[in-house]
């Protein structure tokens, strides 16, 4: 395509096109042992008009919630998180970004997401492997979503011989494909990585529309590629670096894919290892800065990095309900069964379908809980917080605030001093409150394995989910993945005495009398002084936490006819009940 027809996102220096990438520098010079080396020469890029502002648009503090129209990113080259697991979760668990994006994490699959973001984000991750390299430690990449987005891993075909990752969010008329890349130097000069990667980066573009917005962080391990500042205001290749074979095909691809360089903070060398690329419908919406805040401790040669993207248009939240958490060892229990005897249980027997049965059973159910089930206390986030931790944080935040609005060196001192105090003492606290569960392994082990659980389980749904050719985000869409899972299992099919008796062949004599089924009051009774009243509640057994307390007084018939019918509703072949589906997601 010729030059003219075909403006690249910034006025770069250093290519020519339509040459080829390994043939836009014929003077390859060998320096230092790290292969071949050429000078930037000049190319017909025609500068763009677009000036893109380097600041915030509307400058916002590191930890302040996001807004509905924002999103923040945060970035950094962790270099290993195996012996940073404590420090990191404290510090996640504390933030507020809505991504976290991460290179040279050297996780593998012995060590759970969970153990370093609990269940505050959702997280995608590319360990190094074989498949990706030859080496067995180091590497790696993570994109951890905040848990109130919908994000999923993007269905684009990328190449997993690299160490790469896209995922994308979910806004009301758009999506956001954020991705990430770690090059090792062994692999920095290799082109075929490098084509490999650009090839990935392709497909993914193409599955966006064209005002999806695209982000891209990399760690590519190229100190000799320089950056300044264009007439234009965006970021170009610097007329003294000294690129590589790999590092003018990089930026050649960049350039052939309209994406556009935006970081512009350096490492203490004067060097930028850690690149963001952006498209156009980017570029005027979101800036770059130096974080003042790094979740763990600095790398000398990689800043952390702070990315606000301002969006038009909201973002899409995950909706999934949220069920009431009910302390019903506290409940009214005689003032239950008062109310569950007033109960009139004929329109579940008159209902049309199943569906509206089971909404008037949940209905009725819920609302008695409401007035005689008293709701669980919320508990303190985080559980070892105590006044003294709660009073730094506030003093942290006035002090981030403060260097956020006046940006010098008094303020930066004085944030760094309350940081530092405020997460010295997290830390202790977050020390004293594992030690304690520790303990309990034998005074409460069921307290003990729930916190175990917790590092080691993930709760709630995955982001997205499948089932043969369908894909589901959305919470409705998930119900209907699950109706369709378990549909065969439900039919209209009703069995003759003959097909019953020969499925009972082989049962001995006077066991169950099939001809006579019939469950009564006494029966209803027995089952339940069989409860354990430690057991947990689960979605089908909620109701019968009740039934438990009031085995002591035997007396269960103001619930029999509701448990009757619930039981009758339960055994209807047919169809799947979309209320108790919903019920078990939650």
């Amino acid at each position: 395509m010729p030059a003219s027809s075909k403006e690249a996102p910034y006025p770069l220096n250093t290519v020519e096109p339509p040459l080829p990438a390994n043939n836009s520098h014929p003077s390859p010079v060998f320096e230092n042992g790290e292969g071949g080396f050429q000078t930037p020469t000049a190319g017909n890029y025609a500068p763009q008009n677009r000036v893109v502002n380097q600041s915030s648009p509307k400058q916002r503090d590191n930890k302040c919630p996001s807004s509905a129209e924002s999103i923040s990113v945060y970035y950094q080259n962790v270099r290993g998180l195996r012996t940073k697991i404590d420090d990191f979760f404290i510090a996640a668990l504390d933030c507020n970004y809505d991504v976290i994006v991460l290179t040279e994490t050297w996780l593998d699959a012995r060590l759970l997401s969970t153990q370093f973001f609990g269940d505050k984000y959702t997280v995608f991750r590319t360990d190094r492997c074989p498949l990706n390299s030859q080496k067995t430690r180091g590497g790696g990449v993570l994109i951890a979503v905040s848990s109130r987005l919908t994000c999923f891993l993007d269905p684009a075909l990328i190449s997993y011989s690299l160490e790469q990752l896209w995922v994308r969010i979910k806004c009301e008329n758009k999506h956001i494909s954020i991705g990430v890349l770690y090059l090792p130097p062994d692999r920095r000069n290799d082109l075929s990585c490098v084509h490999n990667h650009l090839d990935s980066i392709r497909n993914v573009m193409a599955g966006l529309k064209h005002n999806d917005i695209f982000l891209q962080f990399d760690d590519y391990n190229q100190p000799r590629l320089l950056w300044e500042i264009s007439d234009d205001g965006l970021p170009k290749p610097a007329s003294n670096s000294i690129l590589s074979a790999s590092a003018s095909a990089l930026i050649d691809g960049m350039c052939f894919n309209e994406l556009a360089q935006l970081n512009m903070v350096s490492n203490q060398n004067g060097r930028y290892l850690d690149l963001v690329f952006a498209n156009e419908p980017a570029l005027d919406c979101c800036a770059v800065r130096e974080s003042i805040d790094p979740l763990v401790n600095l790398d000398a040669d990689h800043p952390a990095l702070y990315l606000l993207l301002m969006l038009p248009t909201p973002i899409v939240y995950d909706e999934s309900p949220v069920a009431p958490t009910y302390n019903f060892r506290r409940s009214d229990f005689e003032a239950l069964q008062v109310e569950f005897a007033q109960i009139d249980w004929s329109p579940i027997e008159t209902a049309q379908n199943i569906d509206e049965g089971v909404e008037y059973f949940c209905d009725t159910i819920n609302r008695i809980f409401q007035t005689h089930v008293p709701l669980k206390r919320p508990v303190p986030k985080p559980p070892w917080s105590n006044c003294r931790l709660r009073s730094l944080k506030r003093l942290r935040a006035a002090a981030l605030r403060q260097y956020s609005n006046h940006r010098n060196a008094y303020t930066k001192q004085h944030f760094t001093r309350c940081s530092n105090d405020y997460r010295l003492y997290n830390r202790f606290l977050y020390g004293k409150y594992v030690v304690r569960m520790q303990r309990d392994l034998r005074q409460n082990p069921k307290r003990f394995w729930s916190f175990v659980d917790s590092k080691r389980k993930e709760s709630g749904l995955p982001s997205s989910m499948h089932f043969e050719e369908r894909w589901a985000q959305s919470y409705e869409d998930k119900c209907e993945l699950f109706a369709s899972h378990f549909m065969h299992a439900f039919n209209s099919h009703v069995a003759t005495n003959s097909q019953i008796e020969n499925a009972t062949r082989q049962t001995p004599e006077n066991v169950f009398d099939f001809r006579c089924f019939r469950i009564n009051e006494q029966d209803v009774g027995s089952a339940i002084r069989k409860l354990k009243s430690s057991a947990a509640v689960g979605p089908d057994v909620w109701m019968w936490v009740s039934l438990v307390e009031q085995q002591k007084t035997a007396n269960c018939g103001a619930l029999y006819d509701g448990g009757r019918i619930y039981g009758l509703v339960s055994c209807i072949a047919g169809g799947v009940v979309v209320a108790w589906l919903s019920s078990f997601l939650t």
